[in-house]
């Protein structure tokens, strides 16, 4: 998935764009749920591997230079070989890593459901409005009877046909 690619709407495609956007959006929302849940199952992998070891530093003190100590001095060193052991950097590193993701694709699950709808839809509303049509001119009545007959029931006409009736008439 990559969603500087997906959050762009294409106005040359746009009734493409609306057909796929709500199965877009529900490919990001599932995603986006799947990150969520790893995120969670690494911070529980966190907590455990943060135990364990806290658990390791208490039951085997000699090891890590912590006997001889008060208590009270031996709990807070024990958070700190906790903190700095290698097992703990390590699955902190990938909670992060999970976290951002997680984090990217809730962004961009948001980003479709909103941004992109929005834009759609506003983009939608031009097209109907004739935003991007070419200009007309409202017709006179002599035109419009000239047009009638030449170019059928059409009660407006392009400037381009305008001046073409002009020319007409004038040869």
């Amino acid at each position: 998935m990559d969603y500087k690619k997906d959050t762009y709407v294409d106005p040359d495609n746009i009734d493409r764009e609306i057909l796929e956007h709500g199965q877009r959006y529900m490919e990001y929302a599932e995603a986006a749920a799947e990150a969520d849940e790893e995120k969670n199952l690494a911070q529980q992998r966190t907590k455990l591997i943060r135990s364990r070891v806290a658990r390791e530093v208490r039951r085997k003190p000699k090891k890590y230079g912590l006997d001889g100590y008060p208590p009270t001095v031996v709990e807070k060193m024990v958070k700190d070989i906790v903190e700095t052991h290698p097992k703990v950097i390590k699955v902190d590193r990938q909670y992060y890593e999970v976290s951002k993701r997680a984090s990217i694709l809730a962004s961009a699950a948001h980003a479709m459901g909103s941004y992109k709808k929005n834009s759609i839809q506003k983009y939608a509303e031009m097209v109907l409005r004739g935003f991007f049509s070419e200009p007309r001119l409202q017709l006179e009545s002599d035109d419009y009877a000239n047009l009638m007959r030449d170019k059928g029931r059409s009660k407006e006409m392009s400037i381009k046909q305008r001046k073409l009736t002009r020319k007409k008439r004038r040869k």
